[in-house]
């Protein structure tokens, strides 16, 4: 006879599985954002180039 469980099925994996599904949202989220800020970043570091602004430390 087994012992019985310490936890029920929603603690031990159902949450697991919406933890899961809300983490890949944010995810998903964060790389929208990265994708619509990278050309602004790649210019600002071209402007600086051009300034002469990379050789100040």
């Amino acid at each position: 006879m087994r012992p019985p469980e310490l936890f029920e099925g929603k603690e031990m994996g159902e949450d697991a599985l919406r933890l899961l599904g809300e983490y890949r949202k944010l995810l998903k989220s964060l790389q929208e954002t990265i994708c619509r800020e990278r050309k602004i970043l790649t210019e600002g570091l071209r402007w600086q180039k051009s300034v002469g602004l990379d050789r100040v430390r």
